[in-house]
């Protein structure tokens, strides 16, 4: 994780992906990205049974997932069980194509926008699930990754994947868990860690952000945490694929929320401009998924 992106892509984020448990209620798994600079074609992804069973033993068995747009809330698709879908034979002849008849997908094109993937087990099922978000044509870019999920102990830690083409980029990873409202997320992750890993290899980590080598830095980045208990990491990162492992300090747990951002130039404030509407999916009420039988 994370999976590479068909031959021959480009950009920066060409596939985002988180691998969380699912829970119910409030406690499934949002994943949120930015559609910036154009439409953008994507491959969106919700596995779980096709996971390795020996590192993975708890899998989410039967996922499926929903597509928001968040300037209007709509739902504009949704799947569960790819083989089930209007779009089967299209995604049959994808590359992409989940390896499960039980995992979703959906391929859509997107304007320049925030959106957020939705993913819960049919039946009330739970388990631990995995998101993904690929770029597959059009001339806009995928600018950003946040998801909220379950973080416990173990192989149920929250593990956000991204790839950086065409680097050196600066990033900006946040975990996130106090500032979350208590109203909606009474569940809060208290105290997040964050470790930044390339391949097999941990390249930075951070528990609370004040006391991060840089935190003069991060105190004056508009993406500072509200919260001294929550962590970030600030740094420059070449091409390759990453991943960001968030856990709970002391062995907390509860609902977390990881994010990166690509950092803009340094005239630019570093919040790119969709960033309210997407941060309204983890400020609202979740509502339980309807799911048309013809997706």
């Amino acid at each position: 994780m994370p999976t590479q992106p068909p031959p021959g892509a480009d950009g920066f984020l060409k596939n985002i992906s988180t691998r969380s448990l699912v829970d119910t209620g409030d406690k499934v798994m949002i994943g949120g990205f930015i559609v910036d600079d154009g439409p953008a074609k994507v491959v969106i992804r919700a596995l779980g049974p096709s996971m390795p069973s020996a590192q993975v033993p708890n899998k989410l068995v039967d996922p499926r997932v929903r597509l928001i747009r968040m300037r209007d809330g709509a739902e504009i698709a949704a799947n569960d069980n790819w083989v089930d879908s209007a779009q089967q034979a299209a995604i049959a002849a994808d590359p992409l194509k989940p390896a499960d008849p039980r995992e979703s997908m959906l391929i859509t094109t997107l304007e320049k926008g925030a959106y957020t993937a939705i993913v819960d087990g049919a039946g009330g099922a739970t388990g631990i699930g995995l998101v993904e978000v690929f770029q597959s044509g059009g001339e806009g870019a995928l600018k950003n990754l946040s998801t909220r999920g379950g973080v416990r102990l173990g192989d149920e830690v929250m593990i956000g994947g991204f790839i950086v083409r065409d680097g050196p980029v600066e990033v900006v990873i946040r975990a996130r868990g106090p500032s979350l409202p208590a109203a909606i997320v009474p569940n809060r992750l208290m105290n997040p860690t964050v470790q930044l890993y390339r391949d097999q290899t941990l390249l930075l980590e951070n528990d609370d952000w004040g006391q991060a080598p840089n935190a003069g830095q991060i105190a004056t980045d508009p993406l500072k945490p509200v919260e001294a208990s929550e962590s970030v990491i600030l740094t420059t990162l070449g091409a390759g694929a990453y991943t960001a492992i968030v856990r709970g300090a002391g062995g907390a747990t509860g609902i977390g929320l990881v994010e990166v951002f690509r950092r803009g130039p340094a005239t630019e404030s570093g919040l790119p401009a969709p960033f309210d509407d997407l941060g309204l999916a983890y400020r609202r009420p979740w509502r339980p998924a309807v799911i048309a039988p013809h997706f």
